[in-house]
């Protein structure tokens, strides 16, 4: 993925970022987060603002915290 000053898109684009990193399938996170494949793969393609609650899930999901997830969107926007 590539930087953007966009915080969706940033955000979407750590997200790919670590799941590659894991070498996770988007359906596997959406499975781990129980969220459906098509909101997970919204949020990592920066189309949808996740909520709080949604967040948690998904960093638990990466077995992760939020901050960690907040300092790797902050990372991709200052690219």
């Amino acid at each position: 993925m590539w930087p953007s000053k966009d915080p969706q898109k940033a955000l979407g684009a750590a997200l790919h970022e670590l799941r590659e990193e894991r070498r996770l399938a988007p359906q596997s996170v959406a499975d781990r987060a129980e969220l459906s494949y098509d909101h997970y793969s919204a949020i990592e393609g920066g189309h949808r603002n996740p909520t709080w609650g949604t967040m948690r899930r998904i960093a638990k999901a990466f077995d992760v915290s939020v901050t960690e997830l907040a300092k790797r969107e902050e990372a991709q926007r200052a690219d």
